[in-house]
């Protein structure tokens, strides 16, 4: 008989690398090509997600399906407008739920967020978020060099540090 226990209950362990080994693949070839990049798979498994899904089985079934209309476009025609503009609705939604949970983090961090939706609405997301990366960056040298007069090398190994730690929140 077939296990129904829901995936976040199995207790399986999932390599990350290998889902980062294979979006930089996708990225890459993306670029060279003109595309527009990936930046991870974490939208699509939380629609997912919210779509009853447990497994990554479920991503693989959106890359058929992607790739389907990749190579026939003309079936795109047959898609209702209602149905598309829901999504729209919905995925525009879950962007602004994710600001107000930024808020929780305090307002510079909602600056920044919105600094880098524009900036990324503006120039691009890969420039879009390696200028807003900049931006922290220089004003977390600016805090620490300003009020805590510590030298710039140790901004940046206090800065390099509080990453590996914390896994990128240096807020």
């Amino acid at each position: 008989m077939q296990d129904l226990t829901p995936y976040y209950t199995r207790k399986r362990k999932c390599n990350s690398n290998n889902s980062l080994l294979a979006i930089w693949i996708a990225n890459m070839g993306s670029s060279f090509f003109g595309g527009m990049t990936n930046l991870d798979g974490l939208a699509k498994s939380t629609t997912n997600r919210l779509a009853g899904a447990y497994t990554k089985f479920s991503v693989l079934i959106i890359g058929c399906v992607v790739t389907f209309f990749t190579f026939n476009t003309h079936a795109l025609e047959y898609l209702p407008k209602f149905a598309l503009a829901v999504i729209m609705i919905f995925t525009g939604w879950k962007m602004i739920e994710g600001l107000v949970h930024v808020t929780h983090h305090g307002p510079y961090a909602m600056i920044l967020a919105i600094l880098c939706g524009v900036l990324v609405f503006m120039v691009g997301i890969f420039e879009g978020l390696l200028i807003a990366m900049a931006v922290h960056g220089i004003v977390h040298y600016m805090v620490y060099a300003n009020l805590d007069k510590m030298p710039g090398r140790e901004i940046v190994k206090r800065y390099i540090d509080d990453l590996k730690k914390n896994g990128g929140d240096v807020s």
